[in-house]
């Protein structure tokens, strides 16, 4: 077993001075990637609604350590405790129940105007079905349809 060319060659790894020199590059490339505060947010009431972390991790269907990492990174991020603690219970601060209220608010908001950017609350969509005899299909309901359905062919099988 030879390992001394591993060793001279450092295994490919940058020499310790360079990396000393450069730390502060090195190690915003450890950084972990910016917390996304509308799923931290989702998370937390998730938490909220189920009471613990891992029924939140369950109906989120993933790992309790994320939902962990999710809710502690959101504290971090707020500067504040949003639970308190302890090996049986977790308990919303005063703080926590404000802040429920607020993520409610704001998470409607973001799925209202991702809605309305949509088109979905300004146009029909999907197919409508619609199973009548001729006669009442023709004198009773077309009458009283909306205008811009009235454009929608009928087909008709017997």
């Amino acid at each position: 077993m030879e390992f001394s060319g591993l060793i001279a060659s450092n295994a490919g790894l940058p020499n310790s001075g360079v990396v000393w020199q450069n730390r502060e590059i090195f190690f915003q490339r450890m950084e972990v990637a910016p917390m996304d505060r509308l799923e931290a947010m989702s998370t937390f009431l998730t938490v909220v609604e189920h009471g613990s972390l891992s029924a939140a991790a369950r109906r989120l269907k993933t790992p309790l350590t994320t939902v962990s990492r999710n809710v502690s990174e959101l504290e971090s991020h707020l500067r504040t405790k949003l639970f308190n603690r302890s090996s049986r219970r977790l308990v919303l601060t005063d703080t926590g129940a404000s802040y429920v209220a607020a993520c409610k608010r704001i998470l409607t908001d973001v799925t209202e105007a991702e809605r309305t950017a949509s088109g979905e609350y300004t146009a029909p969509t999907g197919e409508l079905a619609v199973t009548t005899p001729l006669g009442l299909g023709r004198v009773i309901l077309m009458p009283i349809s909306p205008t811009s359905s009235r454009s929608i062919p009928i087909s008709t099988s017997e």
